[in-house]
């Protein structure tokens, strides 16, 4: 097994150094034949989308085509890779940053029960309704949120 660094994965995606450009295909392409094994982090991923955006000024489209494209790279072995491809649609559709929609894939996929932040958007996204790619719905979840939390004022206040 061979770990994949961001900069082997800006390399080949954006070919802007020609020689590292090269090294980086033939390595993807030994394990596209399956002559060698590639795996990379979650971390790697997170790395690659805060350089497109701040050092290379990429467009949230041009960064989402950038990342979906590495998520096909089925020949390398992503950590957490099926909540990144769910969290970039969070992501395409809506108004947060990608590690907050990769945060709020993973609390909800481990059953968190609620979303500590002091991101009042952001606490909202996850007490939404996910309906499809394109549309979210403020629904049960929250109201099941809401009740609980007034239940809880309510018998604070009681017993103070």
């Amino acid at each position: 097994m061979i770990f994949i660094d961001t900069n082997y994965f800006l390399r080949f995606l954006l070919n802007d150094i020609e020689t590292e450009y090269k090294t980086a295909k033939q390595v993807f392409r030994e394990a596209a034949e399956r002559n060698i094994k590639l795996c990379t982090s979650v971390l790697v991923f997170f790395e690659l989308y805060w350089v497109l955006k701040s050092f290379y000024k990429k467009e949230k489209n041009e960064i989402i085509a950038i990342l979906n494209s590495v998520l096909q790279m089925k020949f390398i072995e992503f950590d957490k890779g099926p909540q990144l491809e769910k969290a970039i649609k969070l992501f395409k559709n809506q108004p947060i940053e990608l590690q907050d929609a990769f945060n709020i894939i993973f609390a909800r996929e481990h059953s968190a029960e609620d979303f500590k932040t002091f991101d009042k958007k952001l606490h909202k996204f996850f007490y939404a309704d996910i309906v499809s790619d394109n549309n979210i719905v403020i629904g049960e979840k929250q109201r099941r949120y809401k009740t609980k939390t007034k239940k809880k004022q309510k018998s604070q206040r009681i017993a103070c």
